[in-house]
């Protein structure tokens, strides 16, 4: 049993400082109010990792603030196809959505998958009919007057931004009884084709969880981090004595350097201790832990990683 207990999460790598303080504000406001709930679910009961997480995510989803649920990016047909994931570190269970549409919190579907199911990924359709029969509502996930003014944007100047500008979501939980879990979900990538799926999907990549190992979620370009396999890349260095600090930067510096990608990772070990890497501007991201009086935020901050 871990005597640490407590909740990060992330809002996305390649966060600019252009976004303006609005948008930012309203990122550091939620992912309070993620970690905050995710923690009170903590405080009052032990097994509680995996509900944590599902929490804090869709608090997330649901806000518009982050691309993902609500906040989604547009594919290059101006739809809203949506990728999450989940997994319990205690018995290495996952479930995860690919290409979803006409749901708010993809999250909550990923989570019906690892708990209804024998499969670990439902894609497209299917997935949707799968989440309207399991009782969560479908809705049409709309293109507002922001995604639409982004895309005509990028359209025009026919080039993708290399930082995308609406962040991917993430959780890593480890509860009282030491049990981790990760969550992510995103809306992808800006005018991407119908039918891409990245890495918050897939299982290892986009999040990994293992109470032997630690709990790790990515973000930044998918592409580039389905190559490495990069958060069970994470979790393989810790059971080798490296400590999760460095385990993260060593994971961002092959990200770099190997496949030539961006983004940042967010990981717990099975001690409770908290590491964080990202090789772009900004990574927004807050935590909160049973030793600390208030959650720790930050965007454009570099952790020191030691």
């Amino acid at each position: 049993m871990s005597g640490r207990f407590g909740i990060i999460v992330h809002g996305g790598a390649g966060v600019s400082k252009s976004l303006g303080d609005g948008i930012l504000s309203s990122r550091r406001e939620h992912m309070i109010k993620a970690v905050e709930e995710g923690m009170g679910i903590l405080r009052r009961r032990g097994n509680g990792a995996l509900d944590a997480a599902e929490s804090a995510v869709t608090l997330m989803e649901s806000s518009g603030a982050f691309n993902a649920g609500k906040g989604s990016c547009l594919t290059i047909t101006k739809e809203t196809e949506m990728d999450a994931g989940i997994m319990d570190g205690s018995n290495l269970q996952c479930g995860a959505v690919g290409a979803i549409r006409d749901v708010t919190n993809p999250i909550k579907v990923a989570r019906k998958v690892l708990e209804l199911t024998p499969h670990a990924l439902l894609a497209g359709g299917p997935a949707a009919s799968f989440a309207d029969s399991n009782g969560i509502p479908l809705e049409k996930i709309g293109a507002t007057k922001i995604k639409l003014k982004m895309f005509d944007e990028l359209t025009k100047s026919k080039s993708h931004l290399r930082y995308q500008e609406f962040g991917t979501v993430g959780a890593v939980v480890i509860d009282k009884d030491g049990n981790l879990a990760s969550a992510v979900s995103t809306g992808g990538t800006w005018l991407k084709m119908e039918g891409r799926i990245g890495d918050s999907a897939i299982v290892g990549a986009g999040f990994y969880a293992d109470n032997r190992a630690g709990a790790s979620v990515a973000t930044g370009n998918g592409e580039a981090i389905m190559k490495l396999c990069l958060s069970k890349y994470v979790c393989d260095l810790m059971p080798n004595g490296m400590n999760v600090k460095v385990a993260c930067n060593e994971a961002v510096r092959k990200l770099t350097n190997v496949s030539q990608g961006w983004g940042g990772v967010i990981a717990i070990d099975p001690q409770g201790q908290v590491g964080i890497a990202n090789n772009t501007e900004g990574m927004p991201r807050a935590y909160l832990f049973n030793d600390m009086d208030s959650p720790q935020v930050a965007i454009f901050e570099k952790e020191n990683q030691g």
